[in-house]
């Protein structure tokens, strides 16, 4: 007997970057398609939030011109004219080492000449072409990649805070074939990371930029949902079941009907989705481990600085060496584009936390607070025309985010291995998210091209 239910060729769960972009895609396609989503906005982590005539991001805060998939996105929605650019080689990064801001290197034949390295360290770059490949038998944390290859102090006081921006996590803890798989494959090989590098240089296209839009990275959420025809917002999902190759999604107020359904969620919430289709399955998702992070945006006059470091701040943002800071690192807000720069004002977000500190998850906003305070006075005060006290910061908005950044620790593979494993015996369900195959927005839209290719595959097929 034919059902009465709402029924749609494909259901997506989660209206986040993955969701909308598979979502937009499949309907391009000609499917039948709903996106779901539990909260009241689409966007997920990406928000974007206005501070007087700049922006602020709470979640990703630039995307990088090298996605071939990105970059068509954004032509098909004719988006150029809402662009924001910044060149790589002209945006100023720095590490804060030893009580000093210190400007990152654009070129890594730099490195040589800066003193964020011991001449120990910089020895163990011409080094290592010469060192052998690990046996593959044996799963290397980034800390033991790093020293085994350079030096421990390069994986420490550089490789560590620079993964401390992507990933949040414990060198010691993640691992290097997972987290970092192109430095790995290199050295597999070439045995060497130093002789791959060379022998795989490719010329860019286009220069390396960040990007971002005139009314934040959010927006391009927004002009995603535009294009999609079903979306239903504020929706829980009590269960999902499977009866005849027919998936049905049961909420309070109804239940809807699938052929295929692709949950676009976080690891955790994936699991508790799929629990009664597949109990293993969930479980091994639950295994990842997600850091948390909070953040924290302020501002601070910028006349409190001297004149001779009015450009100290005209940058990207910096990262903490500091091993006892909270401080994993802040972004230069208002500098990033020259757009959103403020008039009298310098306006930052700090990311504080990480699985370094996940003990945030006890504090309260205001010990956050006091501590991103202690912690930036500490080190801009040698720039500053005084000692800067705490009311010279003022504080504009926080959040802290529980389960942030999915880690590709030691096991992550397997575990992801056992994942698609199950996910074979289960006809048409697909998961999609920055868990699976890389963090980086670029890999989870590749993710979602392969996963629409196989939708309509299996659509073909069936006609």
């Amino acid at each position: 007997m034919k059902s009465n239910n709402p029924s749609f060729d494909i259901v997506v769960v989660g209206a986040g970057i993955a969701g909308l972009y598979l979502a937009y895609e499949l309907e391009k396609a000609g499917q039948k398609v709903l996106l779901i989503e539990s909260s009241d906005r689409v966007g997920g982590t990406w928000l974007s939030k206005a501070y007087q005539n700049s922006i602020y991001e709470f979640g990703p805060n630039t995307l990088m011109n090298h996605s071939e998939i990105l970059l068509r996105l954004i032509h098909e929605l004719g988006l150029e004219n809402e662009l924001l650019q910044s060149e790589l080689k002209k945006s100023k990064r720095y590490l804060y080492q030893h009580s000093r801001l210190k400007e990152v290197p654009a070129n890594p034949a730099a490195f040589l000449f800066s003193d964020i390295l011991s001449l120990q360290s910089k020895l163990s770059i011409f080094l290592e072409p010469f060192s052998k490949p690990k046996s593959t038998n044996y799963e290397e944390t980034v800390y033991e990649f790093i020293s085994r290859k350079f030096s421990p102090e390069i994986a420490t006081n550089l490789v560590g805070p620079a993964l401390q921006g992507i990933w949040a996590g414990d060198i010691k803890r993640l691992s290097a074939k997972a987290a970092l798989p192109k430095l790995y494959e290199l050295d597999q090989c070439h045995g060497s990371i130093i002789k791959g590098l060379f022998q795989n240089k490719a010329k860019a296209k286009i220069p390396l930029a960040s990007i971002n839009f005139k009314q934040g990275l959010e927006f391009l959420c927004h002009k995603l949902a535009d294009k999609i025809t079903h979306i239903k917002l504020n929706c829980k999902i009590k269960n999902i079941n499977c009866d005849l190759n027919n998936y049905q999604i049961v909420m309070d107020d109804e239940i809807i009907e699938a052929k295929k359904i692709v949950i676009a969620t976080k690891a955790f919430q994936a699991a508790d989705l799929i629990k009664n289709l597949d109990a293993d399955l969930a479980s091994q998702l639950n295994q990842i481990y997600y850091a948390p992070i909070a953040l924290i945006a302020f501002t601070i006059k910028k006349n409190l600085f001297k004149e001779t470091e009015s450009k100290l701040f005209d940058a990207f943002g910096m990262i903490s060496a500091q091993q006892a800071h909270f401080t994993l690192g802040t972004i230069f807000a208002s500098q990033v584009f020259p757009e959103r720069n403020l008039e009298d004002e310098y306006l930052f977000v700090s990311f504080v936390g990480g699985c370094k500190n996940s003990q945030i998850l006890d504090f309260q906003s205001k010990d956050l607070w006091s501590i991103c305070l202690t912690e930036h006075k500490e080190i801009f005060d040698q720039y500053a025309i005084k000692k800067l006290d705490f009311a010279d910061f003022s504080f504009v908005d926080s959040t802290i985010i529980p389960k942030a950044i999915p880690q590709y620790n030691l096991g992550h593979q397997e575990i992801i291995s056992t994942v698609e494993d199950h996910l074979a015996f289960l006809d048409n369900l697909f998961l999609v998210g920055n868990y699976l195959s890389g963090v980086s927005v670029p890999d989870t839209l590749k993710r979602c091209e392969e996963i629409k290719m196989d939708i309509m595959d299996r659509a073909r097929s069936f006609v």
